[in-house]
């Protein structure tokens, strides 16, 4: 595939439309293709949808499914690095319209009174342009500390370092590029 590349993407002569060996993960749904999924998925009946929602309940996952399921929800959840970039995908991708549906969306939701005093604290600072004081900038880093300090750690066998567990099942132990396979 990557000597001949795919007729799909434009890179050479295949037909075929994934990169082989993986099922149908690397296949590109042509702007046709993503139009009428699009149609079919707005235009399904609650019928359907209360279908496909009783068949998905209660579904049994193997142990091994269990396991890769939560390595991939940790490294997404607890990366800040992750939460980071999606933060600024989504700013980046928000048109005027969007933030509008989010507003209406969140109009009339109450919040306890708690939430909304922590509310007011932060938009205290960020309207006024002020600073943390000491005293919140110690309790974030206390909070931080006693996060870190009940991250599982594991030791890759392979290069020797001692990582938090979402690196290690992303960049350590299998994926180790000191693996030799």
């Amino acid at each position: 595939m990557a000597k001949y590349g795919r007729k799909d993407l434009g890179t050479g002569i295949l037909h075929n439309h994934t990169d082989g060996g993986e099922g149908t993960a690397g296949y590109t749904l042509n702007e046709k293709q993503r139009k009428v999924r699009s149609i079919i998925s707005k235009n399904q009946s609650a019928v359907t949808r209360a279908k496909i929602s009783a068949t998905l309940k209660g579904r049994k996952f193997s142990k091994s499914t269990l396991i890769k399921m939560k390595r991939s929800a940790v490294i997404r959840s607890a990366s800040e690095i992750y939460r980071t970039m999606m933060s600024k995908a989504k700013k980046a991708s928000m048109t005027t319209e969007v933030k509008k549906k989010i507003s209406l969306g969140l109009k009339g939701k109450t919040k306890s009174e708690t939430h909304r005093e922590h509310l007011r604290e932060a938009w205290k600072f960020r309207l006024r342009g002020e600073k943390r004081n000491e005293e919140s900038k110690k309790h974030s880093k206390v909070a931080q500390q006693n996060y870190w300090s009940t991250v599982t750690r594991f030791q890759c066998p392979h290069c020797g370092k001692t990582v938090v567990e979402r690196f290690y099942y992303k960049w350590h132990g299998e994926n180790c590029k000191k693996n030799v396979r």
